[in-house]
C-alpha cells in the first residue's frame, strides 16, 4: 500500500510547531514531531487511520517552514500546518499525497496535545465507575461519571469506545426520564449506525443493535 519512505513530505507551515506527540481527534492518529539533532531540522513522523482500517504513513524533516521529501518516483505531497494553542491543523495541499495513503485514509484534520484528564487510563476509571452506579441504579452518579467523556474529552476517545459511551449515556439519560435528551445524545452516533466497513463489521454490528434499541427506548421513529 505505500511505497518506501526515502521519502519526504512537503508541509507549509504557518509556525514552526511545538516539538511533542499530537492526536488526531477520534485518535485516528499520531503525529509526532521530535527537536532535530546538533541544531538540525526537526523532524516528524505521521500515522493516520481511515474508514475499514485504510492508514497514511509517513515522515521526513520540518526546515524553515516547510518540509521536503521526495521518493525515488519524485512523488511529492503538500501540507498546509496550522499551528495553535493545544493543537495542530493539517490539510492536504495536493494529491500527491494519497501516495503515502490507502484510498479511505487521510492524514488531515486537528490534532490534539494528550490531555491527561482523558488519558486511557482516565477513560477506563469513568467507565468502570458509571458501571458500578449503573449497576446500583444510582443514575444520577452514572450520568455525572460520563459527563466529562461525551462532553470536553470526547475528541480524545476512539470513535467506536466514543459511540458506546454516547449510547450508555444516552440510556441514563433515558433512566432519569429524559427521552428528548436521550434522543439528542444520540445524534451524534448516526454515522457510526449507518458505516459500511467490512474490517469493523463485528464491532460496527454490535453497535447498530445497541444504538438501535437505545434509540426505539428513547421514543425514536
Amino acid at each position: 500500500m505505500f511505497s518506501t519512505l526515502s521519502s519526504v513530505i512537503l508541509i507549509s507551515l504557518s509556525a514552526a510547531p511545538a516539538p511533542g506527540e499530537y492526536r488526531r481527534e477520534g485518535l485516528s492518529g499520531t503525529l509526532t514531531i521530535v527537536k532535530g539533532k546538533d541544531r538540525g531540522p526537526l523532524t516528524f513522523t505521521l500515522e493516520a487511520t481511515g474508514a475499514n482500517a485504510h492508514s497514511c504513513s509517513m515522515e521526513g524533516t520540518i526546515e524553515k517552514s516547510t518540509a521536503i521529501v521526495t521518493d525515488a518516483d519524485d512523488t511529492r505531497c503538500e501540507i498546509d500546518v496550522a499551528m495553535s494553542k493545544g493543537f495542530v491543523t493539517l490539510g492536504t495541499k495536493t494529491e500527491g499525497c494519497t501516495h503515502w495513503c490507502g484510498a479511505r485514509a487521510s492524514v488531515d484534520g486537528k490534532y490534539l496535545t494528550p490531555v491527561p484528564a482523558c488519558s486511557e487510563v482516565k477513560i477506563k476509571e469513568a467507565r468502570n465507575t458509571f458501571k458500578l452506579h449503573g449497576d446500583a441504579r444510582e443514575w444520577k452518579l452514572a450520568k455525572k461519571a460520563l459527563e466529562p467523556m461525551v462532553g470536553a474529552c470526547a475528541p480524545h476517545i476512539g470513535r467506536f469506545e466514543l459511540a458506546a459511551i454516547r449510547n450508555d449515556y444516552a440510556m441514563t439519560l433515558h433512566q432519569l426520564g429524559d427521552d428528548a435528551g436521550c434522543l439528542k445524545a444520540l445524534e451524534p452516533v448516526s454515522s457510526i449506525a449507518q458505516a459500511v466497513e467490512p474490517a469493523f463489521e463485528a464491532e460496527l454490528t454490535r453497535l447498530r443493535k445497541a444504538i438501535e434499541s437505545s434509540f426505539r427506548l428513547c421514543g425514536g421513529k
